[in-house]
């Protein structure tokens, strides 16, 4: 678990670090299974918060180009493009 959220995390501004080892995290943790999958297929949908507000997608736009990892960049265009749109209308 210590190794996903390290993966996850670390490319943002202000990663998060779960303190293992404490009563509040082992709590947490006996809810929590893990499990490993094989994917044979994988379906999209467009979603881009255009259901929030222009200014809350301008939010997650500028966090996704902070953190620039994996796609976030692609990504943050694409919101930015759909934003664009959606004043424009």
């Amino acid at each position: 678990m210590d190794q996903m959220v390290n993966l996850y995390e670390s490319g943002l501004s202000e990663p998060w670090t779960a303190p293992f080892g404490t009563k509040f995290i082992d709590g947490l943790m006996n809810g929590i299974v893990m499990l490993k999958i094989t994917i044979n297929k994988v379906e999209g949908k467009w979603k881009l918060n255009q259901n929030h507000s222009i200014e809350r997608q301008q939010n997650v736009v500028n966090g996704l180009r902070m953190a620039k990892k994996y796609h976030f960049v692609e990504i943050a265009d694409l919101m930015e493009e759909n934003i664009q749109l959606c004043t424009k209308s």
